[in-house]
This record gives structure tokens, C-alpha cells and sequence, in this order.
């Protein structure tokens, strides 16, 4: 497992630590993106997989998987309409899409499960589908054990 810590000293976190920690998980980010993209394009992922969430359409929605760093989450690109994006940061939008407003990117990470306590889901025609990290946690302790291409692990989510 690799070290992705930030050594933060008895007064806690200061301006000169958050620079580190944003750096420490750019980087975790990254490092995530591209193991899932190798696996994805070695045709090996279903041999990481550990969960997959799709729509009823059959869209992935989010891909759990095991790297060397951890278990990690992967999050597909996907569109929003205007409407849909009604409520965005528009310099979120920038940052965060591949167009500057429409087209978001696909984005993973080995420690959102850990913190985050809602993955929200998106594909081009389900948007902001809340699950709780607590169902994905619980769904993981259901599975483990079972072989990785079981039925099981994939979830269809309504």
C-alpha cells in the first residue's frame, strides 16, 4: 500500500498543511484514474472489480475496485442539459468538464469511501442519484468473498 500521509504537527492544520494535503490528493486522484483506465483498457478490470452501479439502462454509474493504494471509486464522465446545470459553479464547470460547461469528466479516488457519506451518480439521462457511502460500505462486507465476476456485484440502482 503506498503512503499517501501529510505529517501534521500538534497545531493541527495550518495554512502551510493545506497546500500538502490538496497536492496529496490530487495526486491519490490521479494515480486512481489512471489504474482504472489501464485495467479498462488491459480488459482486466472485471478482475478488480469489486462493485458496479448501473441505471436501469444499464449505464455504469459508479465502478468500485481494489488497486495496490486501496479500494478505490471511479466515476464515469457524463452530460448535463443547461437545466441540469442550473445549479452549478460555473468555475467548478470549467475545471470540472471537458467542454467548460456540458461534458463531465471521469474522475476516481482510493479515499472518497472513506470520507465522503453520499456518492452522488450521474450518466447522460440519471442525474445526482444520492447513495449513501454507508450502502456501498455494507454492500462490500455482502460480497467479499464471493468470486469477482459473481451477479451480485452488480447493483442496479432506481
Amino acid at each position: 500500500m503506498s503512503d499517501f500521509s501529510v505529517e501534521i504537527g500538534p497545531e493541527g492544520i495550518t495554512r502551510e498543511v493545506i497546500p500538502r494535503l490538496a497536492a496529496n490528493m490530487a495526486t491519490r486522484q490521479r494515480r486512481a484514474l489512471a489504474r482504472y483506465k489501464e485495467l479498462r483498457d488491459a480488459h482486466d478490470l472485471a478482475g478488480h472489480r469489486l462493485l458496479a452501479y448501473r441505471c436501469p439502462r444499464g449505464c455504469l454509474l459508479l465502478d468500485v475496485f481494489d488497486t495496490d493504494d486501496g479500494t478505490a471509486l471511479y466515476w464515469p464522465r457524463h452530460r448535463r442539459s443547461d437545466a441540469a446545470n442550473a445549479g452549478t459553479d460555473p468555475k467548478a464547470r470549467a475545471t470540472r468538464t471537458t467542454d467548460g460547461d456540458h461534458q463531465w469528466i471521469d474522475r476516481a479516488d482510493t479515499l472518497a469511501i472513506m470520507f465522503m457519506q453520499t456518492a452522488w451518480l450521474n450518466c447522460d439521462h440519471v442525474l445526482d442519484l444520492h447513495l449513501p457511502a454507508a450502502e456501498i460500505v455494507a454492500r462490500l462486507e455482502q460480497v467479499a468473498g464471493l468470486p469477482r465476476r459473481h451477479a451480485d456485484r452488480k447493483v442496479i440502482v432506481q
